[in-house]
């Protein structure tokens, strides 16, 4: 159980590193202090974990010992969901971020073929309407994106 505990202990140790190495990279201060506070917190827990373990193994029939490590399991376990947080966060802000930036070039591809379809189009009032609901939604895009551009 000791064995398992210094194990546990390095692993936790290695993630600490990271996430430590992540604040000092990250250009906003509270984001930054959110981080080393994760860190800090997993750090003590699995401090209190591996105490638990060694407790436990040398008082193996003691009730207390025994409830001190299912109680330092479960502050390890919300010090490591708290810690990782910020990491999930993060992957799914950028899976956002790639799916809306998808999302702008589609619409801003649709509008510019429904702009040249417009062209083509005999009916005089279908291309007003088409040009006409592809300049509304036009302002709803990113404003890197420049539709004035785009043929008309």
């Amino acid at each position: 159980m000791v064995r398992q505990a210094r194990i546990l202990a390095q692993a936790t140790s290695d993630l600490v590193g990271a996430i430590k190495a992540d604040a000092e990279q990250e250009s906003d201060l509270e984001n930054s202090r959110k981080l080393l506070s994760a860190a800090k917190l997993l750090a003590d827990a699995t401090a209190r974990m591996v105490e638990a373990a060694k407790g436990a193994a040398a008082h193996p029939d003691s009730e207390e010992q025994q409830q001190k490590l299912r109680e330092a399991a479960e502050g390890l376990r919300m010090a490591t969901n708290a810690a990782a947080q910020n990491a999930i966060k993060k992957k799914l802000v950028h899976k956002l971020e790639q799916a809306a930036k998808q999302a702008a070039a589609s619409a801003t591809q649709t509008i510019a073929a429904a702009q040249n379809a417009a062209s083509s189009n005999k009916n005089p009032a279908a291309q007003q309407q088409l040009v006409q609901s592809c300049k509304v939604r036009a302002p709803s895009l990113p404003p890197t994106l420049h539709l004035s551009d785009a043929p008309h």
